[in-house]
């Protein structure tokens, strides 16, 4: 499997999305099989260079397809899919709880991957959790790796099981630290500071902190530094403890 291969996306969220941008800017090709109109419309006007196929054009075209559908469509999906996909098709499924085993015999199909991603692959800064069963090939496997690699780093793992972990740790792991971002915001207003300058503080501070977590091996080292005893700093982490 080598050279550049048209990627399809049954299903275009804002995870689909996120995925799709970063691999149209490294040239790959993208098929997207979307059963919503609002959603067909706002794909044909806000992203013209993804092709808006039929799931036949996509099945007959892609070589790497994602699930991008949310897990309660699947059952109706899987349908109208079932027993359609060839030997050399590789599926990646993006459903949340949804097994390997459930998926291949749903679809009928044993070359099935499954992925974790999160939105910050719009940015190509999000992280991936990948399993690979034994069906997989290495090729396939290869291929799938460099293609989230394009969206941020990946994380392979041996147990499908670590995937329920990471969808909470990296995958609904933004939104715990966007509500944090939303609360320093609030707090900040709360004290008359101007808001579009508490939000300038405190997204660089969250940035610069993240920066400085890639230089040790655990975070308390950080937390020891930033924290003078009895300062204000560690005031507020006794409130937080508490």
């Amino acid at each position: 499997m080598s050279g550049k291969h048209t990627i399809g996306f049954i299903g275009y969220g804002n995870m689909g999305d996120a995925i799709g941008q970063s691999i149209l800017k490294s040239g790959y090709s993208v098929y997207v099989n979307e059963s919503n109109e609002e959603r067909q419309d706002w794909i044909a006007s806000e992203r013209p260079d993804i092709k808006l196929v039929t799931i036949d054009h996509l099945l007959e075209q892609c070589v790497i397809i994602f699930l991008a559908i949310k897990p309660q469509q699947f059952s109706k999906l899987s349908e109208s899919i079932q027993n359609r996909f060839k030997a050399h098709q590789c599926v990646v499924s993006m459903m949340a709880g949804v097994t390997i085993d459930t998926c291949s015999e749903s679809i009928g199909h044993e070359i099935v991957a499954r992925i974790m991603p999160n939105t910050a692959a719009a940015l190509n800064q999000g992280v991936t959790g990948i399993f690979f069963p034994s069906t997989i090939s290495l090729n396939h496997q290869t291929a799938l790796t460099e293609i989230c690699e394009l969206f941020g780093i990946t994380v392979v793992v041996k147990n499908e099981d670590d995937i329920h972990s990471i969808t909470a740790l990296s995958g609904s792991g933004p939104a715990f630290f966007y509500r944090m971002v939303q609360s320093f915001i609030d707090f900040a207003k709360e004290q008359n500071l101007d808001e579009d300058v508490a939000k300038k503080l405190v997204i660089q501070t969250l940035i610069g902190a993240g920066s400085m977590l890639t230089k040790v091996d655990n975070p308390r080292q950080l937390i020891d530094q930033v924290t003078s005893p009895n300062g204000t700093t560690f005031a507020g982490l006794q409130a937080m403890n508490s």
